[in-house]
């Protein structure tokens, strides 16, 4: 009996970690690479708004190009990043929508029921849920700001001393960092903090409409 008891903790124990690695390993892994991509998107800014102030011609345009390159290479990292996550993200969003509809089910049933300990599960487990749709679409619009933040970056420095081609180059950086970037689920819904707030407020109506439903058949 011992012997038995030990087996099935230790296969829980197992299942645990494997579901640990499989579920919130992904998430880390994918908010740890967005937030260094922001962390060098900051230092770019840095970068642009002390560019021009030291250095003659010839230095500022080989200062210049290199910025250049370094945005450029941030812009295709995040490319990179969306190109390898939008599927994961779809799948997640997808179940985490299906796990909301069950979870929504069953905190009616638990508060009906009178059953504190299971409501109380529950509503951990949604706000868990909650917390891990906040994180990646946290991670999304914190990247597409930084990229369109750059803009007031290269607007701070003292372009008005360079000269001609070089404002010219600068306008051009400004124009592409004006384009908008998102790090989306499948390639049409995008993760920012903007859908993450529509998508709580479709479940919290959906949760509502439940209960109302519930009340009525009394």
């Amino acid at each position: 009996m011992i012997i038995a008891v030990i087996t099935q903790i230790n296969l829980v124990s197992v299942q645990l970690i494997y579901t640990t690695i499989g579920n919130c390993g992904t998430d880390v892994f994918f908010f740890g690479l967005a937030m260094h991509t922001c962390g060098q998107f900051e230092i770019l800014r840095n970068d642009l708004t002390e560019f021009g102030m030291i250095g003659d011609g010839i230095q500022l345009r080989r200062s210049l190009h290199i910025l250049i390159k370094r945005h450029k290479h941030l812009i295709n990292l995040s490319q990179q990043l969306d190109d390898s996550f939008n599927g994961i993200l779809l799948m997640q969003l997808f179940l985490s929508s299906l796990v909301i509809v069950v979870l929504g089910i069953q905190i009616i049933i638990g508060v009906k029921a009178g059953n504190t300990l299971v409501f109380l599960r529950l509503l951990f487990s949604f706000v868990v849920l909650m917390v891990q749709l906040f994180l990646y679409c946290y991670a999304g619009d914190y990247l597409s700001t930084s990229n369109e933040i750059l803009v007031d970056s290269i607007y701070k420095c003292p372009w008005y001393n360079l000269t001609k081609n070089l404002e010219k180059d600068l306008l051009f950086m400004m124009m592409r960092a004006r384009v908008k970037f998102y790090i989306t689920a499948g390639k049409f819904y995008s993760m920012d903090i903007e859908n993450f707030k529509n998508v709580f407020k479709a479940s919290m109506s959906y949760i509502s409409v439940l209960l109302v439903m519930l009340n009525l058949d009394e």
